[in-house]
């Protein structure tokens, strides 16, 4: 992983997650997912706890709950004092979900699936996907999402604690640096199946495991880094008083929000990684290659509909077989559905909505000399410029009007 990294160049992976976080605005979506979670957290703890009674690996369960709903319940408290733990743990306290009836047990999960499809939205728009679950396939994907990560978290923290009842038998579990080593395990874990499972689309296991290892390292430094901030240099008991307590756990969520978002765009441009050979920057792009592009595009489309059986090019295969940055493809393909050369399909394919070698590239092809849309004389005041202009203009239309995808494939036009 390091090694295709390094070959990758650090730099511009670096650089393109920061882009591609700007372009997704993952910044305002995080803001948006905290407003959700303010909803929604309390049932999902709910869920989370109550499935975790359901598996007892090593007859070890009743140490590890209360083990796990104190880290769990801690971090997600992280700065606040005791104010914010004390009232999630009373408010799950105080509800048998055993004794629930079937329209609140069905409620609570309603309020579970809604804040997981937002999440599901905001992945899918990380990794270009338009295309959404159905209601059916929501609930199936996002309840083992619920039920394979509090499996995992939980068989994997069982081993972890049957090993450490071996090696630090004398010692108490919260005195040791296990502990902290059991919460990196549950962090990971979380981040790495919600990586994986979320998205609408195919994420590589490697893609998920990098994103999930960024997000933990991220979410650990995070939680002692605000938790030194909020004891040592925040003073918002002198500002809200008892309320103080609020905006520091809107802050956390926030935190835990911005680096949830910014491990999926890691995940992300990982698992595009290819394209890090050529390309650092949209601006690296030229002319010539947005010429080539939509051709490239509206070729390949052609080529995958034609052969039988096939039903269309989802969109990382065009940006595997197309070395230039994923957002410029993305940016491409809007631009031919909206020209109306291409079709998205219900299952997030791309089709093309007519035959390709028929059609001409003055229709198919972004030229800015043909498309600039601005006067040219507001830009250059000497009229030898304008002349210039307007003569390679009509030759380029003219020529462009004449010639077809079809006369280019076979060699120029008859």
């Amino acid at each position: 992983m390091v090694k295709e990294l390094e070959e990758s160049n650090w730099m511009t992976f670096i650089k393109l997650v920061y882009q591609k976080s700007k372009r997704v605005d993952i910044f305002v979506n995080a803001m948006s997912l905290v407003y959700t979670t303010l909803l929604s957290i309390i049932p999902l703890l709910i869920f989370s706890f109550y499935i975790l009674t359901l598996f007892n690996f090593f007859g070890q369960m009743s140490i590890l709950i209360d083990q796990l709903k104190h880290v769990i319940l801690n971090h997600l408290a992280t700065g606040t004092g005791q104010t914010v733990l004390n009232y999630l743990q009373q408010q799950i306290e105080n509800i048998d979900i055993n004794q629930l009836g079937a329209i609140s047990f069905i409620s609570l999960g309603m309020v579970v699936i809604f804040l997981l499809a937002r999440v599901e939205r905001t992945f899918n728009r990380i990794w270009g996907v338009e295309k959404h679950r159905d209601l059916f396939k929501r609930f199936v994907s996002f309840w083992t999402f619920i039920t394979l990560g509090t499996f995992l978290v939980t068989l994997s923290l069982s081993l972890a604690l049957a090993v450490g009842n071996i090696y630090f038998a004398s010692v108490s579990l919260s005195d040791t640096i296990f502990l902290q080593f059991l919460s990196m395990i549950a962090y990971f874990l979380v981040f790495f199946i919600a990586y994986y499972l979320i998205p609408n689309t195919e994420v590589e296991v490697l893609a998920a495991i990098v994103g999930g290892v960024s997000s933990g390292i991220l979410f650990y430094l995070a939680k002692n880094l605000y938790t030194i901030y909020t004891t040592h240099v925040v003073t918002y008991n002198q500002i809200y008083g008892s309320l103080a307590a609020a905006p520091l756990f809107l802050v956390w969520l926030y935190l835990i929000w911005m680096i949830a978002l910014l491990g999926a765009v890691i995940s992300y441009v990982f698992q595009h990684r290819n394209n890090l050979y050529y390309f650092t920057d949209v601006e690296d792009i030229t002319l010539g290659i947005r010429i080539l592009l939509p051709l490239a595009i509206m070729i390949i489309l052609h080529k995958n509909f034609i052969k039988e059986g096939e039903t269309g090019v989802i969109i990382k295969e065009l940006i595997d077989r197309i070395n230039v940055p994923s957002a410029v493809i993305e940016d491409e393909l809007e631009r031919l559905k909206e020209e109306g050369l291409v079709v998205l399909t219900r299952d997030g394919k791309y089709i093309p909505a007519c035959s390709t070698p028929e059609l001409p590239l003055e229709q198919i092809c972004e030229v800015s000399l043909l498309k600039e849309g601005l006067d040219i004389k507001h830009i250059f005041n000497d009229q030898e410029v304008w002349g210039i202009y307007n003569a390679i203009h009509q030759q380029l239309e003219s020529d462009f009007r004449d010639l077809t995808v079809g006369d280019l494939l076979k060699g120029g036009p008859r």
